[in-house]
């Protein structure tokens, strides 16, 4: 019926296009049919012939006999036999443990820098699982042939393979598996390789992926996770009590590259538990290598999960252009000493950032004489955060610190600060409620640039700035000149307005100023005290509600803009230094003709 309907839809296949398809088929209705067979490991046999439940081989032997689609069982006990290390897979079977019974593989024995190896071919179908198995006590104290690769699991691609004419699916998924202990000598000089990690994925093709399901990752002193170029799924894992422990490491507890050429192009996190990590450079690192178009890289996937009492420099960090999408997700009392919980590193290509749904609760972030955001970052004008919640963070930092674009709408934020914009950025928040005692957006524009290149736009919003005697509040303070556009939002006590610029600011209707400290007189062309220097002029005479168009300006023509004489006579001195330059190019060329025309 599939390959009717198939038909139908591609009426334009070629007769060669039609036979791969139909030779497709065949090739799944194979695998379906091909009988299954078990072949049973113990720790301490050495049979390599029946692999028998009554007479079982050594692992390694049960793993040499299966054939793709047939299942290894490993029988009760710890696996620790050095012989059988490192542990090397190239075959589409299943490892499984024999529950409920204790299966460990411990990797203390082995000594090379490998515990399981599996090496994923990408010119056939390929699907190898792992289940109900503990990998424990890795501790690598010498090389293996890969080089300075260390993981308690490597998987890796087939390079030897030959590139087929169409992708073919290959995955790799360990259920209900455990990884407890597993650490590297913490003297970084003497180990032969970099970043040893519990779980290494490289190079496999777009239509492969390595999936986690229901595992547990807890106790590790090195890194957990590090991909390159290759796809990840965490499902309903459980990632903490680990302490990066190694000097001088640079480690995350998930690192990874992605590139849609090259090879995987997400990583999913869903219904996980990330906690109580510590010692970590990044809580995560994602690097988007070419991932200049959005639909190219589908980044870092973040949902249903909860990151709580991790401990370290940052939290995610975003490069060249990584995506983070964010979704039903809670992070709570996580502290970081250098930066931010999200931030994105400045480059050339701006990361997209998606927030929904998801609190943001007592988390702190380190101190110092620069403000940091909570979530900081340059974001593409695809950017946006939408029904999420911002509570209790210390005074000296924002909750968001924006480079670029980005559109905030039913978020809540419980600040001292709400937003920091940077100049050239754009934003836009809608249905915003702001409670705090310090600035409910601190904007940054330029010191000349009387247009104002920042613009930031607060519609249907509500803002409750406490005002306190030791601690004013200011609804809008700016720096430099920025456009704001203010619309259909009510604003309780505080002060409306700190370092207004020249004709910076404009409220259009239904804008309501609640309290004596906002009221707005008719347009009696007074300076307003709440508004620090700033004239307010305003239609309706009703001093609690400007219920028409009022415009903020500012009395003394900023406080940081050059002076009118400089304005005038700046944009004269370029003129005519452009004309002198032109006229001396003309000269200098009439003078090299001349005397190529003597010569």
């Amino acid at each position: 019926f599939f390959f009717f309907f198939f038909l139908r839809r591609h009426r334009t296949m070629t007769t060669s296009h039609i036979a791969k398809v139909f030779g497709l088929l065949l090739v799944l209705c194979a695998v379906s049919t091909q009988a299954v067979s078990t072949y049973y490991a113990s720790p301490s046999a050495s049979n390599l012939i029946s692999c028998t439940e009554e007479l079982p081989c050594s692992l390694t032997g049960a793993i040499q006999l299966a054939q793709d689609n047939d299942v290894v069982m490993m029988l009760e006990g710890t696996y620790n036999d050095p012989t059988i290390f490192p542990i090397v897979v190239n075959k589409g079977i299943t490892l499984r443990g024999i529950v409920p019974k204790s299966v460990t593989v411990d990797c203390s024995t082995n000594g090379t820098s490998i515990c399981l190896e599996v090496v994923v071919p990408i010119d056939r179908f390929f699907n190898f699982f792992v289940n109900d198995v503990v990998f424990q006590n890795f501790y690598p104290t010498a090389s293996l042939h890969h080089g300075d690769l260390s993981a308690v699991v490597l998987v890796r691609a087939d390079i030897s393979s030959t590139i087929p004419e169409f992708e073919l699916a290959q995955g790799v998924t360990f259920t209900a598996t455990s990884f407890f202990n597993n650490s590297a000598p913490v003297d970084s000089s003497k180990q032969p390789w970099q970043y040893p990690s519990v779980v290494l994925v490289m190079g496999l093709p777009q239509s492969a992926s390595v999936a986690f399901e229901s595992s547990v990752f807890s106790a590790n002193g090195i890194e957990v996770f590090r991909t390159l170029y290759s796809s990840l799924v965490l499902q309903s894992c459980t990632i903490n009590n680990n302490n990066q422990a190694i000097e001088n490491a640079y480690s995350t507890v998930l690192s990874a590259a992605i590139h849609p050429w090259i090879g995987g192009s997400f990583i999913l996190i869903d219904d996980c538990l990330i906690a109580s990590n510590d010692g970590f450079a990044d809580l995560m690192t994602v690097s988007g290598v070419r991932c200049l178009n959005a639909s190219y890289c589908l980044g870092l996937t973040i949902s249903s999960s909860n990151i709580q009492v991790n401990r370290g420099k940052n939290g995610i960090t975003l490069y060249d252009g990584a995506s983070l999408n964010v979704m039903n997700t809670n992070f709570f009392s996580n502290f970081f000493t250098d930066k931010s919980l999200i931030y994105s590193h400045q480059a050339v290509t701006e990361s997209r950032l998606t927030l929904e749904a998801s609190v943001f609760e007592d988390n702190t972030l380190g101190f110092g004489n620069t403000i940091n955001g909570l979530v900081e970052g340059s974001w593409s004008s695809q950017s946006t955060i939408n029904s999420c919640n911002f509570t209790s963070l210390a005074s000296e930092n924002a909750a968001i610190l924006v480079r670029g674009s980005l559109l905030i709408t039913n978020s809540s934020f419980n600040y001292y600060n709400g937003l920091y914009v940077l100049e050239d950025s754009t934003v836009t928040v809608t249905q915003y409620s702001f409670n705090g005692t310090g600035s409910l957006v601190t904007a940054v524009g330029s010191e000349y640039n009387i247009a104002g290149s920042t613009i930031v736009s607060l519609v249907n919003s509500t803002f409750n700035v406490v005002d306190t005697k030791d601690t004013p509040s200011t609804a809008i303070s700016t720096k430099g000149y920025v456009n704001a556009l203010v619309s259909g939002s009510t604003f309780n006590d505080g002060k409306l307005l700190a370092n207004c610029s020249l004709e910076g600011v404009t409220f259009s209707s239904l804008v309501q100023f609640v309290g004596n400290k906002n009221s707005v007189k008719k347009n009696d062309g007074s300076v307003k005290e709440n508004a620090q220097g700033c004239q307010v002029v305003c239609n309706n005479p009703n001093k609690d509600i400007c219920n028409g168009q009022a415009t903020v300006k500012n009395n003394t023509h900023g406080t940081k803009g050059m002076p009118v004489w400089l304005q005038v006579c700046l944009p004269i001195s370029f003129f005519l230094f452009g004309v002198f330059v032109i006229v001396v190019g003309v000269f200098l060329i009439r003078r090299k003709k001349l005397a190529i025309t003597t010569n």
